[in-house]
């Protein structure tokens, strides 16, 4: 009968951690903020623009709030050392002829 009890205590404390996991996180949205205060006025990058390690913090502007966080390396997931965004010419979104009439599998 003890055996029972404590399987089912053990159950209820191993079904209840993420729930207490959970409450005892708190959102700070206040690096968020700032990158939408900075990044309100976004214009256009010049074909031909190369950004890279040493120098992708003058486009943060242009950037995706994930990116810059990829680029400023703190957490697990981090740019290489070698990354280069090569920023090309605008397209209308059309999707390339060959696509469009290739046969369906």
């Amino acid at each position: 009968m003890m055996k029972r009890w404590f399987g089912v205590l053990m159950a209820g404390v191993l079904l209840s951690l993420p729930a207490i996991a959970l409450a005892q996180t708190s959102t700070d949205r206040s690096e968020l903020d700032t990158f939408l205060k900075a990044t309100e006025n976004q214009g256009d990058l010049p074909v031909g623009t190369k950004i890279t390690m040493q120098n992708w913090q003058q486009y943060k502007a242009f950037m995706p709030f994930g990116m810059t966080v990829l680029f400023e390396g703190k957490y697990f997931w981090k740019m290489p050392s070698d990354v280069e965004i090569d920023i090309g010419p605008v397209h209308n979104g059309s999707l390339p002829k060959t696509f469009l009439y290739a046969p369906a599998r």
